[in-house]
């Protein structure tokens, strides 16, 4: 196989291989499960949702003593809403990931406390408008 063709197949497998996943997109209603203590969603889901109840979210909070916290917090269309905090250092760092573009599920114990977060940001989870 010549130079010219390897580079017409590349510049072909690119295109085919972009074309395929452009625009894909994932959406995560916000969705708050008390009793199993759960809650899931994508922001921009929630921002779009046709009710005004739907949101979801993580904030961390920083201190000039040096100690920080993170806060999740979760509410369905429905009204249903849920929260948990944390001064884990591992569950902060998981609770920064955030963008317009996240997708967060978070669970936590009887206390309210945080025992696990995921974050993800990527383009699949938003703007829902190309």
């Amino acid at each position: 196989m010549n130079m010219k063709t390897k580079i017409v197949i590349l510049a072909l497998s690119v295109f085919v291989i972009g074309t395929a996943y452009a625009g894909r997109r994932s959406t995560y209603v916000t969705t708050v499960d008390t009793a199993n203590r759960t809650a899931y969603g994508d922001v921009m889901s929630a921002r779009s949702s046709a009710g005004a109840n739907a949101f979801i979210g993580c904030t961390v909070l920083g201190f000039s003593s040096g100690s920080s916290e993170a806060i999740c917090s979760a509410g369905d269309a429905s009204g249903v809403t849920a929260y948990c905090y944390s001064q884990a250092p591992a569950i902060i760092q998981a609770a920064s990931v955030s963008g317009s573009s996240t997708y967060y599920y978070f669970q936590w114990d009887a206390s309210s406390q945080c025992t696990y977060v995921y974050a993800s940001n990527e383009s699949v989870y938003g703007p829902l408008q190309p």
